[in-house]
Parts: structure tokens; C-alpha cells; sequence
């Protein structure tokens, strides 16, 4: 698989560097020369001059001819300066006036034909340019010699990169380059050879467009050199290979059975990665239901004062707040909870306690930067986990920073916001941003600097945003207002909907402990975290209800 992808991919390389080297070496210089003289506005007696009546009465076509204008030499003639020179004045009052020779560069003659039109070979080339990326694409991202796993988040950044080079390649062609590597200044006027810049700008494209094409073969490579290895214990990461493969060929049946092997070997790895019965975890627990019989509570009721009534009802509604505390597994589905609040200890069931969510913490709480260049492990295997920053490495050295200083250069006299050229240095930006994250956290999403965590949130950014198109005009921004509106609850709903589902994956991951404990379970315990997961699934489904009812 890797060799096909080689074969037929890197061909292009030479292709398209075979086109910008013939249309650069068909190029050629062509000059004229010209008088450096200018018209002389400045004359006191302008509106008494010929030529001024003429365009007065008649216009500048009917003047194009007229005799005698005024003009004045702008340069006079220098030898070493000069190409020439031409004697411009009245009897008594000449001037040698300097003549230059202006350069410019000559563009092969490119129109074809093909019957029943003509197109230009510019056009056509970057047909054929589109073509290609398309055609690598399709190689590097379906290859049908592949099997397993196609690694397909690296083999896309690659397919990304390399449509970035195919476009990067037309500065190939730019005067600003061309210019100086044939001896002509940025006026048009003569000066010294210089073609370093032109060299660097052909050795960074061909860097860029090489490693990004070699890229996903030698990463196919090596990650099949490691998948032969064999592995003693069928992983998480084997079974979701397998899954991905299944279902890229439609086997409906076995990707149903892989995905209750992923599940299974995914729920085996928690609990191997969990502290076991040991653990202890920070919960929220709410009062027990039905706490105060309604007889007890009628009977207080009738011997309070009404302010003593109000008072009661204070203290019942703050009682009924989550207490948070540390909580460990006693036995079945009881858990004895240590609060935090006044240390008192207390034996709660599984149905009272809600893992609490990690929240956000201060900018500069305990822990707030942790994680960089730590080399933690990833949710990917080893192979891929140092894949990825090695690709990183490439991607932000050899394509990313040197073509966004290149787009600078040829661009910022004539950058404009709306331009398509801010969109691909935005590209080359925002991913070199990206790949810098990677190599400084060495791959961990995890890590965070002043409580936040910049990798895995620009992931989140580059893989998706909330708007699916564009809209213009003023019906336009009521839509984007009503957008914004929508996935702001949109995404409190979702946020909660997380948590929820978090709660049922430790009930689940609970309840696996406790079945693989190796003690006897009772019926009752496993009853109460059933009944503690079925409650959970009710809300689940109940706010999911509520979320189909937002649209976007």
C-alpha cells in the first residue's frame, strides 16, 4: 500500500515542477526605450500653449498629434545612468535628456486549441493542477491496497498540505522573483542579476511539496512494519482499526459485532486504568426521597409561629442542595462519602451520587500549566502518538511558517481582507499554530496553560464551526443573529447532555468493577445501579428531546 501511494503520487511532483521550469525557461526579456521627459504643468504660461487650447476645444484624441507640447527632461543624461540620450529645449536653451530602456518580461505565447474552443495554457494548467490533487487525494485517502486502519486524521492533514503547495506554486512565477534573477529592478529599469531569491522560493516549494507528498507513504510504511508486530492482547485501538476497515466495506454485520468489542475492550481498559474499589471520587450527593415522613412534617408544621414556618422552609430548601465530598466503594452499591463541607461521614447508595465534572479552574489555581512536553500518552497507539509530531515538526518548518512569509512578501502591498490570499495565510496560521501546539505538548490534548487547554480547543476550531454557510445581505445578519442565539442554548443543552452521559459511563464503569471484584454480588446491588443507570438514561432522553427542538 505504501508503494502504490508512492507510484502514484509522486509523479506529480515532477510534473508540475517540470511545468514551472519550461514556462520560466520560455520566458524572455523584451525592452523599449524611452525619453524621460514629462509634461510641464508647472509653466506659468500653460493655458497660452498649444497643446492646452487643443484639449480645451477639442479633446484629447483630436490632440493626440498636436505639435510642440510642453514637456520638460525629468533626468537628465548621466552615462552610467542612461541607456542613451536625446536633445529636448528651444535654440538656445537645449537640454541632454536621458533615455532609458525599460524591461519587461515576455509569457510564452500560451493559447491552444482544442476544437470546438481555445483556451489558454494557464487555464488549462490549472485545470490539470486540480486534477491532480484531486487524483492524490483520492490515492492517499481511499487507497484500496490499504487495510486496517488508514490513519486517516494524518493521511488528510498531508492531503491538505499538498493542495496548499499546488496552490503556492503559481509564485513561481511572480515578477517579484523573476525580476531580479533577470537583472530588472521593481520599476522596470536595469540592475544587477540576483537570482537567490528566486532559488530559495523554488527549494522551499520543492521541500514542501516533496515531504508532503512522501509523508503519508513512509508514515504507511513504518505503521505497517509496526502493525505485523503481534500483539499477545486484542487492544481498544485494534478493534476500532477493524471497526473503520469493516465499515468502509459495508460489512453491516461484522461492524455491528466490532462495535460491541470496541465497547467491551474500551470498558476493560477503564476499569484496568481506574484505581479499582480503592478509588475515590469527588461526588455530589442529593438528599435521600421522602427524608421526612408527611405525617412529621404536618405535625412540626402546626406548633411553628409563621416566621419560624418561613425559617423552616429556608433551611429545608438549602438542606435539599448536592453536598460535594469524597466518596469510596464499602460493598454492593453502598459508598461511604467523606463532605467536604464538615467532614462528617455518612453511607450513601449508588442512586444519590453524581460524579462531579471537573470544572474550569483559576488561570493561576494549582495546575493551571501542566502537561507541555510531557510526553503523555495518547488516546492513539505509540506509532501514530510520535507520527503526528514528527509530522508536526514537517509541517510547520517546511510548509506552514516558510509559505506564510513567502505570501507576505509577494502580497502585503495589495493584501485586502476580502482577498483569497488572507484566507490561505489564515490557513498556514492557524495550522502552524496547530502543529506548534503538538510538538510543545508533545501530541497531548490534555495539556493546559492558565487552566485552558489550546490543543485540544483549535482541534475542536479546525475541525468544525458553528456556521454551515454563508449569508449576505440584511436578511443575512437576522440569520447569524438567530444563529448565535440558537447554539448558545444549543450548546448549554449539549454541555449538559455531557455531563449526563458521564454520569452513566462511571455508573457503568461502577457496576463492571463490582461484577469483576471476584466477591459475590447480591441482586440488590446490582439492582441499585440499575435502577441508578435507568434513571439516568430517562434524563438522557428527555433533554435530547429538548435539543432536536433547536434548530440552526
Amino acid at each position: 500500500a505504501a508503494f502504490f501511494m508512492f507510484f502514484s503520487t509522486f509523479q506529480w511532483v515532477f510534473y508540475l515542477g517540470a511545468y514551472y521550469v519550461l514556462e520560466e525557461e520560455l520566458t524572455g526579456l523584451v525592452w523599449s526605450p524611452n525619453v524621460m521627459v514629462q509634461a510641464n504643468d508647472t509653466d506659468l504660461a500653460l493655458r497660452e500653449t498649444a497643446m492646452f487650447k487643443c484639449i480645451n476645444a477639442n479633446g484629447t484624441l483630436a490632440c493626440r498629434k498636436q505639435m510642440h507640447p510642453a514637456v520638460v527632461c525629468k533626468q537628465l543624461f548621466d552615462p552610467a545612468l542612461c541607456s542613451g540620450f536625446t536633445w529636448i529645449g528651444a535654440t538656445g536653451d537645449f537640454q541632454k535628456c536621458c533615455v532609458k530602456h525599460f524591461y519587461s518580461l515576455k509569457r510564452p505565447a500560451d493559447i491552444v486549441g482544442i476544437p470546438p474552443i481555445t483556451i489558454s495554457m494557464t487555464t488549462l494548467s490549472s485545470i490539470l493542477q486540480w486534477v491532480a490533487v484531486l487524483a492524490m487525494k483520492w490515492i492517499l485517502e481511499s487507497n484500496p491496497l490499504l487495510t486496517g486502519n488508514p490513519g486517516g486524521q494524518f493521511v488528510a492533514g498531508a492531503s491538505v498540505d499538498i493542495l496548499d503547495a499546488v496552490i503556492f506554486a503559481n509564485y513561481l512565477l511572480h515578477n517579484k522573483v523573476l525580476y531580479p534573477k533577470y537583472g530588472i529592478d521593481k520599476n522596470g529599469g536595469a540592475a544587477l542579476a540576483d537570482d537567490s531569491s528566486y532559488n530559495l522560493l523554488v527549494l522551499t516549494w520543492l521541500l514542501a511539496i516533496t515531504t508532503s507528498t512522501l509523508a503519508p507513504a513512509v508514515y504507511t510504511f513504518f505503521r505497517g512494519v509496526d502493525s505485523d508486530t503481534p500483539n499477545k492482547v486484542r487492544t481498544f485501538q485494534g478493534a476500532l482499526g477493524d471497526l473503520t476497515q469493516s465499515m468502509r466495506m459495508l460489512q453491516s454485520g461484522a461492524s455491528h459485532k466490532l462495535v460491541d468489542e470496541a465497547i467491551k475492550l474500551q470498558m476493560e481498559q477503564y476499569c484496568q486504568e481506574s484505581g479499582g474499589h480503592a478509588e475515590v471520587h469527588q461526588v455530589s450527593v442529593s438528599a435521600p426521597e421522602g427524608a421526612d415522613s408527611d405525617e412529621e412534617s404536618a405535625d412540626i408544621e402546626s406548633s411553628l409561629s409563621m416566621k419560624m414556618k418561613a425559617d423552616l422552609s429556608s433551611l429545608t430548601a438549602s438542606s435539599s442542595v448536592p453536598e460535594s465530598g469524597a466518596a469510596k466503594h464499602m460493598e454492593g452499591g453502598m459508598y461511604q462519602v467523606i463532605f467536604d463541607a464538615d467532614g462528617r461521614k455518612e453511607t450513601v447508595d449508588i442512586t444519590r451520587m453524581k460524579p462531579i465534572i471537573k470544572r474550569q479552574a483559576g488561570p493561576l489555581a494549582q495546575g493551571c500549566c501542566q502537561g507541555w512536553c510531557s510526553g503523555a500518552r495518547s488516546a492513539h497507539d505509540s506509532f501514530d502518538h510520535f507520527a503526528e509530531i514528527l509530522d508536526s515538526i514537517r509541517s510547520l518548518f517546511l510548509l506552514e511558517l516558510p509559505f506564510f512569509l513567502w505570501r507576505y512578501f509577494f502580497e502585503i502591498d495589495s493584501l485586502a481582507i476580502d482577498s483569497w490570499n488572507v484566507i490561505v495565510m489564515g490557513k498556514n496560521v492557524v495550522w502552524g499554530l496547530h502543529d506548534l501546539l503538538v510538538i510543545l505538548t508533545c501530541n497531548n490534548p490534555s495539556a493546559t496553560i492558565f487552566g485552558y487547554t489550546p490543543l485540544a480547543t483549535l482541534s475542536a476550531m479546525i475541525n468544525g464551526s458553528a456556521m454551515s454557510s454563508v449569508w449576505v445581505g440584511p436578511a443575512g445578519f437576522f440569520r447569524i443573529a438567530a444563529d448565535f442565539t440558537a447554539v448558545s442554548v444549543k450548546r448549554t443543552m449539549e454541555t449538559n447532555m455531557k455531563n449526563l452521559e458521564t454520569h452513566k459511563a462511571w455508573l457503568l464503569i461502577e457496576r463492571e468493577k463490582l461484577l469483576h471484584d471476584g466477591h459475590a454480588v447480591g441482586m440488590d446491588s446490582v439492582a441499585l445501579f440499575d435502577a441508578a443507570i435507568a434513571k439516568n438514561g430517562v434524563n438522557i432522553s428527555d433533554l435530547q428531546e429538548r435539543i432536536d427542538m433547536v434548530h440552526t
